[in-house]
């Protein structure tokens, strides 16, 4: 399997060294003011205010009205999705949760309505799978 360095060329002066690193640079400041341009995008879409029909959804799930934006609507998306099986839902709702998955007991359950109806849909749907 190739190493990926065999169509690399050795620099052959210390100018062109000093142009190539400069290029490199260049290209990598041009790279960084993307992603931050692109987070800060991300960031602004997530925070406009969702839709009725998925303020309506999200009503039903017992989101807050003033949680009630894009963000929100991705993460219950996200959720479904992973409640029906989908192991990448699963994963990335595993990373965005930062913490994996362990067994709690009845105390550590959470209060709030979304996240309290999630683990007792789940809970539901693992009882349902052992009979």
């Amino acid at each position: 399997m190739p190493d990926g360095t065999r169509n690399l060329r050795p620099v052959q002066s210390k100018e062109e060294a000093i142009e190539k690193g400069r290029r490199g640079g260049i290209a990598s400041g041009i790279a960084r003011r993307n992603k931050k341009r692109f987070k800060e995008l991300a960031i602004l879409f997530g925070q406009l205010p969702a839709s009725s029909k998925q303020k309506a959804t999200l009503d039903q799930l017992g989101v807050e009205k003033k949680d009630q934006d894009v963000n929100a609507v991705i993460m219950a998306r996200l959720i479904q999705k992973a409640i029906q099986g989908d192991t990448q839902a699963i994963k990335l709702y595993s990373d965005l949760n930062s913490e994996a998955f362990d067994i709690r007991t009845e105390q550590e359950l959470p209060t709030d309505p979304l996240t309290k109806s999630l683990y007792e849909e789940a809970e539901k749907m693992m009882n349902d799978d052992k009979q």
